[in-house]
């Protein structure tokens, strides 16, 4: 017979392994030879009773309230040190508080002066753009200009050729039908009323040129459909002759200008936003520049090493 080192329990001499809980006849790690052989007190960690869950409950509550306890050593400690701090060294916790209140003020009146900085640069470009734009402008306003003169041109050249037209026909049709194509029988029509003798042919052909001239400026004035797809194509006929700038320069200036003013407007949206982050580092000098006495009591209380995080906190 043999008793198990494990569960105690006796087998035969026949089981190599026990049939209680499975452990090994020549599993002795007491007896065995090893480099470092296990003593007899550390062996009982070997045999676990058969009441094994009772057992690991136990031992978990145990552990349980060794954690508790080191925690509120841990806790203990800590509050300790922290009075141990600012009971041995006031003054010096005190001045560790000034230097960190200093040091952060220092810090937000740095970067208050660097964002102003960057202001000043971004409107010194927005004045640049601002001046970009006016020239651009002007260009844009004689070039519109140009082109309403040519359109004027195109207008009253358009009206000129549509009135010599126009005349030409009603000359022709009346000379051609009214006095049989004669010259002579114009003339003394004209003597019937009124007696020109010589003066006849250059007072008709002035009086021809005054109605040319009349009806041009009638067309010119008035907006009739026909006359205005007339100067259309007198447009396209001689436009290009005249015009001085074409649509696609005129259309181009005024993307670039476009483009120009709303840069403007984004660098202007940029400094707006500057300056609500400069408002709001301003408002937490002010409330540390305020209550700088209470901050610094405050503060002398706290470990050195905790002091900016707890200041950060605090002017949040």
């Amino acid at each position: 017979m043999w008793k198990c080192i494990r569960c105690e329990k006796e087998n035969k001499d026949t089981a190599e392994i026990c049939t209680e809980c499975g452990h090994g006849r020549t599993m002795d790690y007491v007896q065995h030879r090893t480099l470092s052989k296990i003593s007899a007190k550390l062996a009982k960690n070997w045999k676990i009773s058969r009441n094994t869950e009772k057992e690991i409950k136990k031992l978990n509550n145990e552990n349980r309230k060794k954690i508790q306890d080191l925690k509120k050593k841990y806790r203990q400690t800590q509050l300790q040190a922290k009075k141990d701090a600012t009971k041995e060294t006031p003054n010096e916790n005190r001045k560790n508080a000034e230097e960190v209140i200093q040091k952060k003020l220092s810090s937000l009146r740095s970067s208050v002066a660097f964002m102003k900085d960057e202001i000043s640069k971004e409107q010194d470009e927005i004045n640049g753009l601002h001046v970009v734009v006016e020239e651009q402008n002007k260009l844009i306003e004689k070039d519109i200009k140009a082109d309403k003169k040519a359109d004027k041109k195109v207008t009253t050249i358009a009206a000129v050729i549509a009135a010599t037209i126009i005349t030409s026909l009603l000359v022709y049709i009346v000379y051609r039908y009214g006095f049989n194509g004669r010259w002579t029988a114009v003339e003394e029509y004209v003597n019937q009323y009124v007696n020109l003798r010589n003066w006849t042919t250059p007072i008709l052909i002035f009086a021809i040129v005054v109605c040319d001239i009349a009806l041009a400026s009638d067309l010119e004035e008035c907006d009739y459909l026909v006359f205005d797809i007339f100067v259309r194509i007198i447009d396209l006929l001689i436009g290009r002759f005249i015009r001085t700038v074409s649509d696609e320069i005129l259309k181009q200036a005024r993307t670039e200008r476009d483009n120009t003013q709303n840069s403007i407007d984004k660098k202007k949206n940029e400094i707006n936003s500057i300056y609500q982050k400069i408002a709001s580092l301003e408002k937490q000098i002010s409330k540390i520049e305020s209550s700088m006495s209470t901050l610094t009591d405050n503060l002398s209380r706290v470990l050195p090493e905790h002091m900016s995080e707890e200041l950060e906190r605090w002017t949040r």
